[in-house]
C-alpha cells in the first residue's frame, strides 16, 4: 500500500531528528525538500529558540532547518566578547537596546533576547514574506514584549524604494538603488517597500540612544546608504556592525563605505580575521580600503565599527 505524502512527511522528520539523537544535516536538508513539496513553511528549533522558516528559502531556511544554527549566532557571539574585553567586561546586551536592521526572520533578533537577554530590540525589516516570519517567530518564542518589529527598509532617506526579492535565497533581497550588478532572473520580482533613515526610525520609536549596546546591519549591499542615513545615530558613539561584500556593495558602494569609515569611526575590525590569539584586530580608518583585495569575487565578511 503506498504511503500518503502526510506520513512520508512524519516518517522522514522522525529519522532526521530522533536517529541516536543526532542531527543528520543530509537528512535534514532532504527533509526540508520534501516538506517544500507539501507546505509552505517548516519549524526547528536551535539553540536560541524555534524558528518557523520558508521552504522556499533554499538559503537562511534551509541552512537553518539542517544544522540548527546561522552564522549570525557564532558572529555575534565574537562582537561581544571583543567587546567586553575592550572595555575590561563593562559591556554587554543584557539589559540594553539592540537594533537589528535587515532582520530577515529574526535570527539575530532572537538570539538577543534568549542569549544575551537585551532588554529590546528593533527589527526592522522590508520584504513582506521575512517580515511576517519575523513576527511569527517573535511570538514563538514569547518575547513579543521586548521586541518591536517595523516593516520597513533603513536607507538614506525616507519615502519608498524598491526591493528586488530573490526567489530562492531570502537573504539576499536587495534595494534596487544598493545592488553594484544588473538583477539577474533570481530578483525578477520587485516590490515597493516604505523606507526611513535610521535616525528618523530613532525617533518615530523614541530609541533612547544611550540605552541602544549594539547596531546590527545586514541588508545586502545598502550599507552605505544605511550609514548616511545615521549620522546622529552615529554619533552616539554606539559600536555597529556591517556586513562587508565588495560584490554586492559594487565600485561605487565600496568607495561610499570606506568614506564613511574614515569620517565617522575611530577604528575597525575585521570580524572573519583572527589574530594567532583568535582574538579581532580593531584597525584605524585610514587602512580600511586594504580590504578590498582581501574580499574579492563573492568572498564577504562583517565590520566591527567602533567610535
Amino acid at each position: 500500500m503506498e504511503r500518503s505524502p502526510h506520513t512520508a512527511v512524519k516518517d522522514a522528520i522522525k529519522i532526521a531528528i530522533d536517529h541516536h539523537g543526532r542531527r543528520n544535516e543530509l537528512v535534514r536538508e532532504y527533509v526540508f525538500d520534501l516538506v517544500a513539496r507539501y507546505a509552505t513553511s517548516i519549524s526547528v528549533d536551535t539553540e536560541s529558540g524555534r524558528y518557523f522558516v520558508s521552504t522556499r528559502d533554499k538559503e537562511i531556511g534551509r541552512g537553518l532547518f539542517a544544522r540548527g544554527a546561522y552564522d549570525d549566532l557564532a558572529i555575534l557571539r565574537r562582537v561581544v566578547d571583543h567587546l567586553r574585553e575592550r572595555t575590561a567586561g563593562a559591556f554587554t546586551l543584557g539589559g540594553k537596546t539592540f537594533v537589528d536592521v535587515g532582520a530577515n526572520i529574526g535570527t539575530t533578533t532572537i538570539a538577543a533576547l534568549t542569549l544575551f537577554d537585551a532588554a529590546r530590540v528593533y527589527a526592522f525589516e522590508p520584504a513582506p514574506e521575512n517580515y511576517r516570519l519575523l513576527r511569527q517567530n517573535i511570538l514563538a518564542n514569547a518575547v513579543e514584549d521586548r521586541a518591536v518589529a517595523v516593516q520597513v527598509a533603513v536607507s538614506d532617506q525616507s519615502g519608498a524604494v524598491e526591493l528586488e526579492l530573490s526567489n530562492w535565497n531570502w537573504g539576499d533581497h536587495r534595494v534596487r538603488a544598493a545592488a553594484g550588478f544588473p538583477a539577474s532572473e533570481s530578483h525578477a520580482t520587485v516590490v515597493s517597500v516604505p523606507a526611513a533613515t535610521l535616525d528618523d526610525l530613532v525617533e518615530q520609536q523614541h530609541i533612547d540612544l544611550d540605552g541602544v549596546a549594539l547596531i546590527w546591519i545586514d541588508v545586502q549591499g545598502h550599507e552605505p546608504s544605511v550609514l548616511a542615513g545615521a549620522r546622529t545615530t552615529i554619533g552616539s558613539g554606539i559600536p555597529i556592525v556591517a556586513e562587508y561584500w565588495p560584490h554586492g556593495l559594487g565600485e561605487s558602494g565600496v568607495e561610499s563605505l570606506e568614506e564613511l569609515v574614515r569620517r565617522d569611526f575611530g577604528s575597525w575590525a575585521d570580524v572573519k580575521r583572527l589574530d594567532e590569539l583568535g582574538r579581532m584586530v580593531e584597525r584605524p580608518p585610514a587602512e580600511i580600503g586594504e580590504l578590498r583585495t582581501a574580499y574579492a569575487g563573492l568572498a564577504f565578511t562583517d565590520l566591527l565599527l567602533l567610535p
